[in-house]
């Protein structure tokens, strides 16, 4: 009877040590997977700067492209314009 007793008390001390290790392995899990998600915000947080950081900078290059382009039609507008004066000026010369 005492060896039974000795014997599933064995056993017990078993299973609680088991129970134990697999806790302990939940625990570091459960921590590993925080400090991911963490990690994970974080880069995530830099990211998303980045991204509105590139964001300005685009639009701020459209922007200027856009006057670019707006100040070059101006140009091929006076250009052109100026190149209709001398032809019509070449015109009323050679009429006359």
């Amino acid at each position: 009877m005492v060896k039974k007793i000795e014997q599933e008390l064995e056993e017990a001390k078993f299973a609680a040590k088991q129970k134990e290790i697999l806790y302990n392995e939940c625990v570091s899990t459960v921590s590993k997977l925080e400090k991911s998600i963490k990690e994970h915000d974080n880069n995530r947080e830099g990211r998303l700067k980045d991204l509105e950081k590139q964001i300005k900078a685009t639009k701020a290059q459209m922007k200027s492209a856009s006057k670019d382009l707006k100040v070059g039609f101006n140009i091929s507008d006076l250009l052109l314009d100026f190149l209709y004066g001398i032809n019509l000026l070449f015109c009323i010369f050679y009429t006359f």
